[in-house]
């Protein structure tokens, strides 16, 4: 019998009756490797029964099987194969985790698939579904801001930019309202909310994803930062600076983040379905 319905029925997480069922799932046509996961799924979907109604149960099995067939329908059957065990039951979670959060159950939906086309198994790495998990939905989003900027720019180096500025009759004390602006697109997934925003950025460095390099007020030679300070966002920002009664000089720093050798992996492999 198959390893991921040997391990699965070893953990406990697969009743008798579902992988002795006979009946034909809607994606077995695919092949073996989807069949078998067509039986899985409805143990990995379980706990939400506390939660959800017998219809949105099986309305998020279809969900599940019907993104991995359409992710799958161009790849040969012969190229088809049964997906890790490592792999498939923390992204199977995953995507029943974000059934309405479309920018994470893409992602978890692309690993999984993926996982299972020959050509592929061995580039999708079980730290990718566990980094994934500690995402947010607004952080996939900016992640494939970042991706596409790579891809776009055939660069790993992100100008930014950050606002300092003085305390008044406070030496030595400063405020930090803004730091790693990379422009008004990435800005606004966050409805320019400053606090998410970092706190996002900082998860994605956390995660390995990105690196936050100290901003500079040294001169970084680069066209793309003049736009960046004359953006609304920071045109905004300066004026509430100008008019604070406790804050004086400001000042633009400048750096560029970098995306990791990891970071690119990873993006690619989540974010470019299978062709």
């Amino acid at each position: 019998m198959n390893d991921w319905v040997e391990f699965a029925k070893g953990a406990g997480a697969i009743p008798k009756e579902l992988y002795d069922d006979a009946a034909k799932p809607i994606i077995q046509p695919l092949g073996k490797g989807l069949g078998i996961l067509a039986r899985v799924i409805p143990a990995v979907l379980q706990p939400l029964e506390r939660w959800v109604d017998k219809k949105d149960h099986e309305a998020a099995q279809r969900k599940i099987e019907l993104s991995l067939s359409e992710k799958l329908k161009n790849t040969p059957k012969e190229e088809l194969v049964s997906p890790r065990p490592m792999i498939a039951q923390p992204a199977l979670e995953g995507m029943a985790l974000t059934l309405d959060e479309e920018d994470l159950f893409d992602l978890f939906s692309n690993l999984l698939a993926k996982s299972m086309i020959k050509q592929h198994k061995d580039t999708i790495h079980p730290g990718f579904i566990a980094v994934l998990k500690e995402m947010t939905p607004l952080e996939a989003r900016l992640a494939r801001w970042i991706f596409e900027y790579e891809k776009e720019y055939d660069s790993r180096s992100i100008p930014c930019i950050g606002i300092k500025a003085a305390a008044k009759n406070k030496k030595d004390a400063y405020y930090e309202p803004l730091q790693y602006y990379f422009g008004e697109v990435p800005y606004g997934i966050f409805n320019n909310n400053d606090e998410i925003y970092s706190a996002s950025l900082n998860n994605l460095a956390r995660l390995g994803i990105i690196f936050l390099p100290k901003l500079e007020q040294a001169h970084v030679i680069a066209d793309r930062f003049p736009p960046l300070e004359n953006d609304v966002p920071i045109k905004e920002l300066i004026i509430s600076i100008e008019n604070h009664q406790l804050l004086s000089n400001y000042s633009i720093l400048r750096n560029y983040t970098i995306i990791t050798k990891f970071g690119v992996i990873f993006l690619r492999e989540c974010l470019v379905p299978p062709k």
